[in-house]
């Protein structure tokens, strides 16, 4: 299972780590968190860490989690959309782990193929100090009756999320220690031929001495220039076109298509979205400032949208704009979360109630389920958002875009906001490298090794820490995962699950092997 090039990655340090965070409860999902729970105002002149919603101890029954004689389940972390998570103990290894719950593994496609990518990635990432492992996996040893799995991952302490909302502040040194990790994960990830696609504050669990781990890798994908696969729904409900056999013209990275097409309307295709967006963006164009204004003034309320919607405040504009798109996606992404850790400087953001995502839109292109024209205008939006923090792109950077160019030149000139002034707390080469992460053109956007070398990182460089993966992931998950069915799914993932471990201890008397 281990496969990097330099054996096991040196743990961090005491003397590298700054300052220990004050201890938070884990919440394993985004969707469960409260902006009234999370931010709760103090006098003291020490700010005190924000209460989760579970230290409340409250009684749960824990008789139908059949996970054995080896963990003892304490108490529920959260839930989320497709299960529970709760902390347990391991009495095998003495440590403390965290149990995912999906019930009805089977009863929702997407999500099936959401948990077998996901136990897919991480089995061949491991082990890597940044990336969450899955340590276990607990099912029903009956093949015919098995449809609950019990994900057993490593325990953090929290998550990024749940830190930028709470009272706390954070020095230089925080904001460098926790970028280089999220970049040195983000490196042997992409090494290993995958993309994240879900990189969010949210998806990094951190500990209290702030060394953190990337989870949720449902979304991730497999990139290859060597297969090619037919138009498919996307899992989180856009319809794409896969992979091209084909490679970026100046950078030779493999491509993804992430084109509209399909079964719901001809208003799913590129060019019909893009004609949508013309009229709608157009009409819009001279209220879009102040539209953005309106946006920015309510962050907490913004923090309580769905996981769905706040996915999309992290997605780089050829994701929004649906173009083919490289592991650059990502870098975007960690842009988004460089800028709200920078936020975290009181300097920056003095009262920690005003800190909010960088690009807080209400909606974006491109479409979900929903598609009806009605809805263009909030679509929009995110775009809108986005350039004005950016500003609108130049003429050579929207010749390098297909469909949407005439959509693009229409938008009304926006010249931008200083970071500097957004951030007057912050490093100087700190901004000099939030610039060069959040360009509008991928090509020109700085890749994970670039901003690994970025100045500003210096004083973390760890050569031993900044592996790649011996081997990359198998892209025949990936194509198998697009068009198996859910009997020949539920195989591959028992299959997947031999893997990991049998739970003799959690199989029902008289259990029957898989056929």
């Amino acid at each position: 299972m281990g496969r990097h090039n330099s054996g096991a990655s040196r743990t961090m340090s005491s003397e590298e780590r700054p300052q220990k965070i004050r201890r938070k409860s884990v919440s394993w999902d985004s969707d469960q968190k409260s902006a009234e729970a999370e931010k709760e105002a103090t006098d003291s002149e020490e700010p005190k860490p924000a209460k989760a919603r579970h230290q409340s101890h409250s009684p749960f029954d824990f008789s139908d989690w059949h996970v054995g004689q080896r963990y003892e389940v304490k108490r529920l972390l959260g839930r989320g959309s497709y299960g529970e998570v709760a902390e347990a103990w391991d009495q095998e290894q003495n440590r403390k782990v965290a149990i995912k719950r999906v019930v009805g593994v089977f009863d929702q496609f997407v999500d099936t193929k959401r948990i077998y990518r996901e136990m897919y990635i991480l089995r061949h990432l491991a082990p890597k100090e940044e990336v969450i492992s899955l340590l276990d996996v607990v099912f029903d040893s009956d093949y015919e009756e098995f449809k609950d799995l019990y994900l057993v991952f490593e325990f953090v302490d929290t998550d990024l999320q749940k830190l930028i909302m709470s009272p706390q502040y954070l020095s230089t040194e925080h904001i460098r220690t926790f970028l280089y990790q999220i970049l040195v994960g983000l490196k042997f990830i992409h090494s290993a031929d995958v993309i994240h696609r879900d990189m969010k504050p949210a998806n990094i669990l951190l500990n209290e001495d702030c060394t953190l781990k990337i989870c949720d890798f449902g979304l991730a994908r497999v990139v290859t220039s060597e297969r090619t696969l037919n138009s498919s729904v996307d899992d989180d409900g856009e319809k794409v076109a896969g992979v091209h056999d084909r490679e970026h013209p100046k950078t030779g990275v493999p491509l993804i298509g992430d084109r509209a097409e399909g079964s719901h309307s001809d208003a799913f295709s590129v060019e019909d979205a893009a004609r949508q967006l013309l009229e709608v963006g157009t009409r819009q164009s001279d209220s879009s400032a102040t539209d953005v204004s309106a946006i920015r003034r309510q962050p907490k309320l913004k923090r309580q949208l769905t996981k769905h919607v706040v996915t999309r405040w992290y997605r780089a504009p050829e994701l929004i704009l649906l173009q083919d798109y490289t592991a650059a996606v990502d870098v975007w992404a960690v842009g988004c979360i460089f800028a709200e850790l920078l936020s975290m400087q009181q300097a920056s953001v003095p009262n920690f109630d005003d800190r909010e995502p960088l690009f807080p839109g209400k909606s974006c292109f491109p479409l979900s389920a929903d598609v009806a024209p009605s809805n263009y205008g909030e679509r929009v939006d995110q775009l809108h958002v986005i350039f004005d923090v950016i500003g609108t792109p130049s003429e050579e950077d929207i010749s390098s875009m297909s469909e949407v160019q005439q959509y693009l030149s229409s938008m009304r000139h926006v010249d931008g906001r200083d970071f500097k002034t957004m951030f007057p707390g912050a490093d100087a080469a700190a901004l000099d490298l939030l610039e060069s992460m959040l360009m509008f053109n991928p090509a020109k956007r700085c890749k994970v090794d670039e901003a690994l070398t970025h100045p500003f990182l210096t004083p973390m460089r760890n050569g031993q820490r900044e592996i790649v993966a011996e081997e990359k992931v198998d892209i025949d998950m990936e194509y198998r995962a697009a068009a198996m069915t859910r009997e020949e799914l539920k195989r591959c993932i028992w299959e997947e699950l031999k893997s990991y471990r049998r739970s003799e201890e959690a199989a029902p008397v008289g259990a029957q092997p898989a056929p």
